[in-house]
């Protein structure tokens, strides 16, 4: 008798939800990155981070929070 390979599920965990999603609403995205709710808001209003608007919903594109995370200065 052939013994299957087990293999586990992985934890649904930021990475696993980064990579399933192309945007979140803000308090998601700052969840993601692990920043306070009201930040986001913060960096919206000043133009650091971007979003996008569908219907009533405002959303963090993928694409803008890996670009604001590359543009944040690293701390050494």
């Amino acid at each position: 008798m052939a013994t299957r390979p087990t293999t586990t599920a992985p934890v649904a965990g930021r990475s696993d939800l980064m990579h399933c999603r192309l945007a979140w609403n803000v308090d998601e995205a700052a969840a993601l990155i692990g920043i306070s709710r009201r930040h986001p808001y913060e960096l919206l209003g000043s133009g650091e981070l971007r979003s996008i608007k569908i219907g009533s919903r405002r959303l963090v594109r993928q694409s803008d929070l890996e670009q604001f995370i590359d543009g944040v200065e690293t701390v050494v």
